[in-house]
């Protein structure tokens, strides 16, 4: 007997009595109207499952001024966390728009994630419930579920606001309003659009200009800064009381920080904002004056010209490891270098001290050959050990299949006993108590059942690794592949060893 595949139905239906997650979400725009209030939705959940014997509700998650084009929403993942313990098993929603408004993001949830999971999910407005087979169609073969237009259309009002408010934002970029949440580095906001000069972040500011001025490399003003324990812009940002989740990274001033703030043209009185980058002249209160943006805007052009006709003489090899050699002493990425003379070899080396101060890393420093042999011999010994694994797993395969099909089998059984004891509560002949009681009785196997499902995936993907080692060490695929696509990280916790190698697959 062919199990049938989990993509748009769940099979298992052996939860007795459902924990329900009463999902709400009031969008970014106000304009929804009352219809679509926190309170009127819970309203409508809550109408919902008071009829439901089988129905708990367990918790209420809202997210409120969240969009509904992506799914980084606080209460959301809160959910799926809980989803993932086992602490609710049901989802229901006001309508599908309240759920999402991502067209491919609804539907991996709807018919990949939830019924895979047994995860119940229900829209009341749609009358969508994966309870039963959301593939039905009526007698003339049209889909009972209208599911996936309803997130089409969901989507294509998003993006019709999206639009709208893109549209909003360029006409105030173009009169010269200052249009992002936060003002940069050295400004404050004195109005919703308009900046004002932060005298305390503006010295630095002015300190970097000068520094370039003179000539002096965007590294070895990063290591000046870190040097003078100057808060670095976010740190400065999170000081003066910056509400939200702000990562404050190392703590310590990058290149990249202090380039960006060197090109930045909102520094010398100008904005250029948006995808279209509009700029408009002369918006604000300059902190760097004109001439001295000029001066060192040339002098980074000469700096970066040198750069490249400096690599241009060098044959340069492709780096397949480029960010993945870790040092184990600052956590910094490694650097590849040539070796010394006309020498064919490279090596990877921590310039922390350069860019921070002497005494700031161990400087850990490993020839690319002995990190290459270590990867070479990591593969060998893996094929070793599961070769063995390996010529048994047809027969293990065939064994976990036969068990998934027993439980699946006694789980039918237990579904149709527990229909019996629905249609007594809908007779009246036994009370919600009498159905709950009966239905906890029965038994399922869902956890089983869901233990050999993964039992059998591993032994895939053990086989899919196996295979494609196997070609490397052959020589039939590069080792510039392995490199690109297993390698996640090696760290190099002291000097020529390497502490930890962190693969991929």
């Amino acid at each position: 007997m062919t199990r049938k595949s989990r993509n748009c139905v769940i099979e298992n239906k052996n939860t007795s009595v459902f924990r329900v997650a009463g999902y709400v979400r009031l969008s970014v725009f106000k304009e929804e109207g009352e219809n679509t209030s926190i309170q009127n939705q819970k309203n409508i959940i809550d109408d919902y499952i008071k009829n439901k014997p089988d129905m708990i509700l367990e918790k209420w998650y809202v997210d409120e001024a969240a969009s509904g084009r992506n799914f980084r929403r606080d209460a959301f993942e809160e959910m799926l966390e809980d989803l993932e313990d086992g602490k609710v098993n049901c989802i229901i929603i006001k309508d599908l728009s309240r759920f999402s408004r991502d067209f491919i993001g609804a539907g991996y949830y709807i018919e990949k994630y939830f019924p895979l999971n047994n995860i119940r999910f229900i829209s009341i407005t749609e009358k969508l419930d994966t309870w039963n087979n959301i593939y039905d169609t009526d007698d003339y073969g049209n889909s009972r579920h209208n599911f996936r237009l309803t997130n089409a259309l969901n989507e294509a009002v998003a993006k019709d606001i999206s639009i709208k408010t893109s549209a909003k934002l360029n006409v105030l970029a173009k009169e010269g309003c200052f249009i992002a949440p936060r003002a940069p580095y050295g400004f404050i906001k004195e109005t919703k659009h308009k900046l004002g000069i932060d005298s305390d972040a503006a010295i630095v500011v002015r300190h970097i200009f000068e520094m370039a001025s003179e000539n002096i490399g965007i590294t070895e003003i990063t290591r000046r800064l870190n040097q003078e324990d100057i808060l670095t812009p976010m740190e400065y940002a999170i000081s003066k009381g910056a509400k939200g989740n702000y990562s404050t990274g190392t703590g310590k001033w990058s290149t990249r920080t202090v380039k960006d703030i060197l090109t930045n043209i909102t520094f010398a009185g100008h904005l250029c904002q948006g995808k279209d980058r509009i700029t408009v002249y002369n918006t604000h209160q300059a902190i760097i004056e004109q001439d001295l943006f000029d001066k060192v805007e040339e002098a980074l052009k000469v700096r970066s010209n040198n750069t490249i006709q400096s690599n241009n003489s060098v044959d340069k090899e492709e780096n397949a490891l480029k960010g993945k050699i870790i040092c184990g002493c600052c956590g910094n990425k490694l650097q590849r270098r040539k070796g010394s003379g006309n020498s064919d070899w490279h090596y990877f080396t921590c310039i922390t001290n350069n860019r921070q101060g002497a005494g700031s890393c161990d400087g850990m420093y490993i020839r690319e050959s002995e990190i290459i042999d270590k990867i070479k011999r990591d593969i060998n010994a893996f094929i070793d050990a599961t070769e063995p694994k390996i010529k048994k797993t047809s027969a293990e395969k065939q064994e976990l299949r036969r068990q998934m099909f027993m439980f699946d089998m006694k789980d039918a059984k237990s579904n149709i006993i527990k229909a019996s004891y629905l249609h007594q509560f809908n007779d009246g002949k036994i009370t919600k108590d009498d159905f709950r009681v009966k239905a906890d009785e029965l038994i399922y196997h869902t956890e089983e059942i869901a233990k050999l499902d993964n039992e059998i995936k591993a032994l895939d993907a053990l086989r899919e690794k196996y295979n494609f080692y196997a070609k490397v060490r052959e020589g039939k695929d590069q080792i510039n592949k392995f490199l690109k696509e297993c390698v996640e990280k090696i760290v190099v916790n002291s000097k020529e060893n390497i502490d930890r190698l962190i693969l991929r697959c």
